[in-house]
């Protein structure tokens, strides 16, 4: 399978930038949900990837997810 690389730093087999370029629409996202398996100072480091999620996709409910064994 060959991959593609996008200017951002994430790459795409040929199949699937197809599907980004011709039918996908962050309008139509309805729900995102993100795993983020750190302690509370490193999810404070992600506010910049959400707000930027927020601004790509903005009709989606977006769900951050941690993970207890960081609980004090």
């Amino acid at each position: 399978m060959q991959h593609l690389w996008f200017e951002r730093g994430a790459y795409a087999s040929k199949q699937a930038k197809k599907y980004l370029i011709h039918e996908f629409s962050p309008e139509k996202v309805k729900k995102i949900a993100i795993f983020r398996h750190a302690a509370l100072g490193d999810q404070v480091i992600v506010r910049p990837f959400l707000i930027e999620a927020r601004k790509f996709f903005p009709n989606a409910k977006i769900t951050l997810v941690g993970v207890s064994n960081y609980q004090y």
